[in-house]
């Protein structure tokens, strides 16, 4: 049962940072297609 709880908190801990890398991700994108429309 231990165990089970380790890999779920496990899984959680990957799953956030997926999230907080696809948020950063998007934030990048945004600046980058912004960067773009001021430049072209």
């Amino acid at each position: 049962m231990k165990q089970l709880e380790f890999g779920n908190a496990k899984v959680y801990r990957v799953n956030v940072a997926a999230v907080a890398l696809a948020k950063r991700r998007a934030e990048f994108t945004i600046i980058a297609v912004v960067a773009i429309k001021i430049n072209y």
